[in-house]
């Protein structure tokens, strides 16, 4: 089927196979663009007739030539210049070059004008003490400085030795009674004491007064003598 369309594609062009000027006409109707020895084709040297090869094939039967659609004819002339086309996107930016070489070092420049003062850096480590100097000479007392916060209350020191006893000092004034205290338990019964001496007989007391008298007695019973 395809070697059919392809002699009819080429028999409408008016392109005629039969001699060996045959590969000059391929040549001619190679398609722009076309991939090398993409297409292969044997042709009839006497009818111009086509037959479809694949394109390893290296030859052709008797009386057939072998032809490519990438036979290369003769270049005609250059065309009229085409208008030109509207402008293309922007394309993506290519990846940076390597850095050339260092340039040679240019004149030194003029002193440029003094910069403001900077702030003040952060102050640097603690020195190594350097060796002890000479004393100096006594220097004129100062002014008394102001009274320094109190310290903290240091450590308790060691109980120092009993001194003198000192003289009596004046009595004090006699404070006032304090509050009476709450009466405490009663404590447990204490034994019995020794008993004591017997003391002197006590004075006489006053006669008390007379008491009520008396009932009568009962009545004695009588003797006869």
């Amino acid at each position: 089927m395809r070697s059919r369309l392809l002699l009819a594609s080429v028999g409408a062009m008016g392109i005629i196979f039969a001699t060996g000027s045959s590969a000059a006409a391929v040549g001619q109707i190679a398609p722009t663009g076309a991939a090398p020895a993409d297409i292969k084709v044997c042709v009839n040297k006497r009818s111009g007739e086509m037959r479809w090869v694949s394109a390893s094939a290296t030859g052709c039967r008797t009386g057939e030539v072998l032809r490519s659609w990438d036979d290369e004819g003769p270049r005609g002339p250059a065309g009229p210049k085409g208008a030109t086309g509207p402008k293309g996107e922007d394309g993506d930016a290519g990846p940076a070059g390597p850095a050339g070489p260092a340039g040679p070092a240019g004149p030194e420049g003029p002193a440029g004008p003094q910069g403001a003062a900077g702030a003040a850096g952060p102050a640097g480590p603690q020195g190594v003490a350097g060796p002890e100097g000479p004393t100096g000479a006594q220097g004129a007392p100062g002014g008394t400085g102001d009274k320094g916060p109190v310290g903290d209350k240091g450590p308790v020191g060691d109980k120092g030795p009993v001194g003198d006893k000192g003289a009596a000092g004046d009595k004090g004034v006699v404070g006032d009674q304090g509050p009476v205290g709450d009466k405490g338990p009663v404590g447990d019964k204490g034994p019995v004491g020794d008993k004591g001496l017997t003391g002197d007989q006590g004075p006489v007391g006053e006669q008390g007064p007379i008491g009520e008298q008396g009932p009568p007695g009962e009545s004695g019973a009588v003797f006869q003598v």
